[in-house]
């Protein structure tokens, strides 16, 4: 296990957690969900996305689709936001699994 990424990925998850909390305050529909389910949300996906790093999956297949079923299981008690919580869930899926495999620092030391 690669506890530099599963770290990373905790810290980037906590980081678009509070960015998304922060933004949901100027929804432009009404936002029926708490602001501790936001965070814990974006938080749970950077944490899956840290735990997956042995999965052979490009990123964006596996961003994708961790960020959406994450993001899906939040608002299945609120289908009026599944749209714009589920995409943005989508999105920033990718985006943290993109930077946990491209970013040199949280790689894993090969051994010989």
């Amino acid at each position: 296990m690669n506890y530099k990424r599963l770290i990373g990925g905790v810290i980037l998850g906590a980081l678009f957690g509070a960015l998304c909390v922060i933004l949901s305050k100027y929804c432009i529909t009404v936002c029926n969900l708490t602001f501790l389910e936001i965070f814990y949300s974006r938080l749970l996906v950077g944490l899956v996305l840290g735990l997956l790093d042995r999965i052979e999956l490009n990123f964006v297949i596996r961003g994708g689709l961790i960020g959406f079923l994450v993001s899906l299981a939040t608002v299945i008690k609120d289908p009026s936001e599944i749209i714009l919580f589920t995409g943005t869930g989508l999105i920033i899926g990718i985006v943290i699994d993109l930077i946990l495999t491209k970013a040199p620092f949280l790689q894993e030391k090969k051994s010989c």
